[in-house]
């Protein structure tokens, strides 16, 4: 598999970010160096070195809406490094930006009072990055504009631990979930960074766990920790601590198909 589709890469490589089909790596052989990969047409681009570390990576990639340099069967896209302003002295962010079409890095004129991002996973959306951060707030970068700014996370959810939420999409909407003994399973949606969010869904804590005991005969919910990993259009995969660690990928639209039960039935699971 990874000679079929990333031949181009060295074997030492984490993946940092991706975004409709691209990967972004990251080399720790004896030159370090980002790539940025298209596995469907087998393209991997070493980007060029940029100064100083970063706190994380995202990408900004429309797949639709010319994003597609039809002359060489590439992608355009940019890569956003969020970094420290002044690293040892202040914790304010600032972005970094590479450009596909310039295959150059430039510092943007944005800055966003210091905060921490949580997940190291930048969601792309419609022209916006959004990454979570800590203290109940979303970091936002709009690529068009460089607008950078932190966003509260749904008013309900403020007493929500990191750990206990994600954020993700959902045609072309940002959703914000959140699993609490408290509130439940909630998950909210935001058309727009300047906008109110909505409450899309809500299972009392009770129901969610009824329906892991009953689903998982060995799982106690109270004795163990359940963490949001991701959200991807309705699907949610878990993560599920206890005497066991195992994960687990449900999916929440067929609350709408089965009534109240979140689970359904194991054939519509997928378990770790």
């Amino acid at each position: 598999m990874w000679e079929m589709f990333l031949g181009g890469l060295p074997e030492d490589v984490y993946i940092l970010a991706s975004c409709n089909g691209l990967l972004c790596f990251y080399s720790i052989s004896q030159e370090p160096a980002l790539y940025v990969c298209n596995p469907a047409n087998k393209q991997c681009l070493k980007l060029p070195p940029s100064s100083g570390g970063y706190i994380s990576i995202g990408i900004a990639f429309d797949y639709e809406g010319g994003s597609i340099d039809s002359a060489t069967n590439s992608a355009k896209f940019k890569l956003v490094k969020v970094v420290n302003a002044q690293p040892m002295i202040s914790t304010d962010l600032r972005f970094q930006i590479y450009s596909s079409e310039t295959r150059s890095w430039k510092m943007s004129n944005a800055t966003c009072k210091g905060g921490i991002l949580l997940k190291n996973k930048g969601i792309y959306l419609r022209g916006v990055l959004y990454w979570l951060g800590e203290c109940k707030r979303i970091l936002v970068f709009d690529v068009r504009t460089e607008l950078a700014l932190w966003i509260l996370r749904p008013c309900a959810a403020k007493d929500t631990c990191s750990s206990s939420s994600c954020i993700g999409e959902s045609n072309g909407t940002l959703h914000y979930v959140s699993l609490t003994k408290t509130l439940g399973l909630c998950v909210w949606s935001l058309e727009h960074y300047f906008g109110e969010w909505t409450l899309e869904y809500k299972m009392s804590f009770e129901d969610f766990k009824e329906q892991c005991e009953r689903t998982f005969s060995k799982f106690l919910v109270d004795k163990s920790a359940v963490t949001p990993l991701a959200f991807k259009d309705w699907v949610l995969p878990l993560l599920i601590r206890g005497k066991d660690q195992f994960a687990v990928v449900i999916n929440a639209v067929l609350a709408n198909a089965y009534g109240p039960s979140l689970f359904a039935t194991l054939n519509d699971l997928d378990v770790w």
